[in-house]
């Protein structure tokens, strides 16, 4: 009883509507001075001047700025609603403001942290869990990629980027064509400024590089199915959504490629390949007309041709990070069918850097031959793959002997010690020069053919050059060689 008594009296206080009159104004007072603080703040920030994505998080997160208008509605009207006589509006009314005013003193103190805290913890709660327009996703997330945001302070590029990640997962799985539009334009601005963040994020940590993969392989499944046979789709609709962000992936891929052959992160960049090849090595797709290889399509083959021989690592790439199981020997070949796509895009690569008519030494071609072929004699692999794709006319031999080769002019190096080194050494050259033929046999077997072979050889019988010319010399080094493929 005498609780009611004391509520009573309590709510017939005639200046409890100024009171809380008061109180609001208070609070409101300090809410619009935090306003003009941020507004400052933003605005002087010389990181994310003019940046959308703090904005975005202070009004829409932080102020809740929709939610807090409505509540300092409540609290400005309340207390005139205490002119009603009845007790019980009086006490519903004061219960809705007394709520009303603990959540704008919630919301002050949440904008007290977020001028004087750490902002990132605000910026991911933000971009992961708060429910936001596409639009704003767009916005925002374009917004914090064109930042350094590395710069100054530690290294948070891997939580965003899983967060970001996420966004994309949730996206893919979508029949909504709005999603997909969404997905194209978040990843188009996070490729836009790519050169942006952090090499070791990008190639090192497990966060980036097997993700983008992922992504590859589930881009291209979802656009290569609807060729498979058990569709029975003719002429399949391209789906445009699709390719440009397919596109953006192998964009994504090759400056990783170009990042880790150039910045000293190769260990890392082949570890995270060899793992996502192996993964998905057997993986294809039975059209109609073709047989479609995913581990063909990931664009990694032609910038690593051309760019491993510059690197800094070259030589630890070669001998320790470039899985063994990729390199073309016939052992491989006969198990790994990564092995024969390296085979295929070399000759690819190789054929326009034969076939062009300079003739200065192409030390990029040599480096990755040696390497690519690591059981051969490169400088005689070099003149017999010379030989089988070079362009010839009706003098085959003619043309060999009097045009010079751009690569093949360097051998492999050894090292040893003790007295039968030099035995050693020749026991290792005997053994390359028989896998150069064992292995232009297996390669070229319909080029080496014993007709063939004897056509050649009297070919070489019938020029004649000075005895001591270097034509002669290769004359008969090619008549030896012949012979050698001719009965292995």
């Amino acid at each position: 009883m005498n609780t009611v008594c004391i509520l009573k009296n309590f709510l017939e206080y005639e200046p409890l509507p100024e009171l809380m009159q008061g109180a609001g104004i208070a609070i409101i007072t300090l809410l619009i001075s935090f306003a003009i603080g941020i507004l400052i703040h933003h605005l002087g920030d010389k990181e994310r001047k003019g940046g959308f994505l703090d904005i975005h998080v202070a009004l829409d997160y932080v102020w809740r700025f929709k939610q807090s208008l409505f509540l300092i509605v409540i609290v400005v009207v309340s207390p005139f609603l205490f002119a009603f006589e009845s007790l019980n509006i009086k006490a519903l009314v004061f219960i809705v403001w007394s709520i009303s005013i603990t959540l704008l003193i919630y919301i002050n103190i949440r904008l007290y942290y977020w001028v004087k805290g750490d902002k990132d913890d605000f910026r991911k709660k933000y971009l992961s869990n708060f429910p936001k327009s596409p639009r704003d996703k767009i916005v925002s997330w374009g917004d914090f990629w064109s930042t350094d945001i590395n710069k100054g302070k530690r290294f948070t590029e891997p939580d965003f980027f899983s967060i970001f990640s996420k966004e994309i997962d949730a996206l893919l799985i979508s029949n909504n064509k709005e999603d997909w539009e969404t997905v194209l334009k978040l990843l188009d601005d996070f490729v836009d400024k790519i050169e942006l963040r952090n090499k070791t994020f990008l190639v090192v940590l497990d966060e980036f590089f097997p993700k983008i993969l992922e992504w590859h392989y589930f881009l291209w499944e979802k656009q290569f199915t609807q060729y498979s046979i058990e569709l029975g789709k003719e002429n399949p609709k391209i789906d445009t959504y699709l390719f440009q962000i397919d596109q953006l992936i192998d964009k994504i891929i090759k400056f990783i490629t170009n990042s880790a052959l150039t910045t000293g992160n190769a260990f890392s960049y082949f570890d995270r390949l060899k793992n996502h090849i192996e993964k998905y090595e057997d993986k294809n797709i039975v059209g109609a007309k073709l047989t479609y290889e995913y581990i063909q399509q990931i664009p990694i083959y032609e910038d690593c041709l051309n760019l491993t021989s510059k690197s800094p690592e070259a030589y630890d790439i070669w001998n320790h990070y470039f899985p063994e199981s990729w390199k073309i020997t016939i052992s491989n070949l006969e198990k790994n069918k990564i092995s024969w796509i390296w085979y295929d895009r070399f000759l690819n690569w190789s054929q326009s850097r034969i076939w062009n008519e300079k003739e200065e030494w192409d030390k990029d071609l040599d480096e990755v031959a040696k390497s690519l072929f690591p059981e051969v004699d490169p400088i005689t692999w070099a003149k017999i793959y010379t030989f089988v794709i070079r362009p010839f006319s009706n003098d085959r031999m003619k043309s060999i002997i009097e045009s010079k080769v751009n690569f093949g002019y360097v051998g492999r190096v050894y090292s040893g010690w003790g007295d039968d080194m030099e035995t050693s050494f020749a026991k290792k050259q005997q053994e390359e020069l028989e896998n150069t033929i064992k292995l232009a046999k297996y390669l070229f077997g319909k080029v080496f053919t014993k007709e063939n072979i004897d056509n050649w050889i009297k070919e070489l019988e019938k020029l004649e050059y000075l005895k001591d010319s270097d034509e002669n010399r290769k004359k008969e080094y090619w008549k030896a060689l012949l012979g050698k493929l001719k009965n292995n």
